[in-house]
């Protein structure tokens, strides 16, 4: 159950109401996928997919859903906020995301999430010692909104007004005490992550990823979160890249040097010289 500290604020996150139109009807916000309460790496992405709700232009069914939906609910597709007392499945839905609690206090793995899309970040994850499954590991964005329209189509103005509406949730996010270490995946989450000036950034370089016949430099990235918590940051989108066989693997094998360099660090050690006004505990 909701409860504690995060308890109102995610409350009020899935009850805010939204009334752009390019949100996907019948859907609701996604705080996380997993449990970024618990959590100690966190993947960060631009804005859950509409096939996380959707198969074509139907709505998943009950047996295949993914996450709590407003059908779920019991509640009309029209609806722009969700109900107070309806928050609680919300979040379980979340949380239950990639892997479901047994009786045994084990978890077994969710096979309705969209592994197509984050199993290329679970071998990512493997570089970090973290799982999706085993709840180590959750999956935020800077927008918890699914759009019709793919982010890229959805007007610069709206998309800058979408993530200005979730920013101050999502940096409440990374600053979680649990929180030890991000990964943002992608150029484009990687330009808006770059805007938030609670991350700090280190001098970054780059690396040659081949994909198909086309070998490219893309921008490996770290710093650290004014929570603590090391950020690490590639500027590839793993899914998005036309990989030949076995290109993916070799792509996580150059990004794994900059999750490794992230990870090794003294992290209360950075912050405090990266953040003079941070007193340590």
């Amino acid at each position: 159950m909701l409860s504690g500290p995060a308890k109102s604020k995610i409350r009020t996150r899935i009850c805010q109401e939204s009334a752009f139109p390019e949100l996907t009807a019948g859907t609701t916000p996604v705080i996380s996928f997993g449990d970024f309460t618990t959590a100690r790496v966190l993947t960060l992405g631009i804005n859950p997919s509409s096939r996380e709700f959707f198969s074509g232009s139907k709505l998943l069914s009950p047996s295949k859903k993914r996450l709590v939906d407003l059908e779920a609910l019991g509640l009309e597709k029209e609806l722009t906020a969700v109900p107070k007392e309806m928050a609680e499945k919300v979040w379980t839905g979340c949380k239950n995301y990639f892997s479901l609690p047994s009786d045994r206090g084990a978890y077994t793995r969710n096979p309705n999430a969209y592994w197509t899309w984050f199993g290329p970040m679970q071998q990512v994850l493997d570089e970090a010692g973290a799982s999706y499954v085993d709840r180590t590991a959750s999956h935020v964005d800077l927008v918890q909104w699914a759009t019709r329209k793919a982010w890229s189509r959805v007007t610069s103005a709206t998309r800058q007004a979408l993530i200005e509406q979730d920013r101050a949730f999502l940096d409440w996010q990374l600053s979680q005490p649990n929180v030890e270490l991000i990964l943002v995946n992608g150029r484009s989450a990687l330009k808006a992550v770059r805007e938030n000036s609670s991350i700090l950034w280190l001098p970054s370089r780059s690396v040659a990823i081949k994909t198909g016949s086309i070998e490219k430099n893309y921008e490996l990235a770290w710093g650290v979160h004014s929570g603590g918590a090391m950020v690490a940051a590639w500027s590839i989108n793993l899914q998005a890249a036309h990989f030949a066989s076995g290109e993916m693997e070799e792509a996580i094998r150059l990004i794994a040097p900059i999750i490794r360099e992230a990870s090794s660090q003294d992290r209360h050690a950075v912050r405090a010289y990266l953040f003079p006004d941070y007193l340590s505990d």
